[in-house]
């Protein structure tokens, strides 16, 4: 294989790592804001955050980080 094919395959390969870490960046952002506007709305119909974090099956910490975000 030559260079220029080394270099073709290599930014090919980093392409699709990128695209790849972008693709589930983006679906853990998602589903943070899910989850927050899950969490705002309970805690706005009254519900108590451990009911809350338990619905979630997140943490009370992790629950006050969501919606502090």
């Amino acid at each position: 294989m030559d260079k220029a094919s080394e270099i073709a395959t290599a930014k090919n390969e980093g392409l699709i790592e990128g695209e790849k870490k972008g693709i589930e960046k983006g679906l853990i952002e998602g589903e943070n804001k899910a989850k927050k506007e899950l969490a705002l709305n309970m805690k706005n119909q009254g519900l108590s955050n451990d009911f809350i974090a338990k619905c979630l099956n997140i943490s009370i910490e992790a629950l006050n980080e969501l919606c502090a975000l």
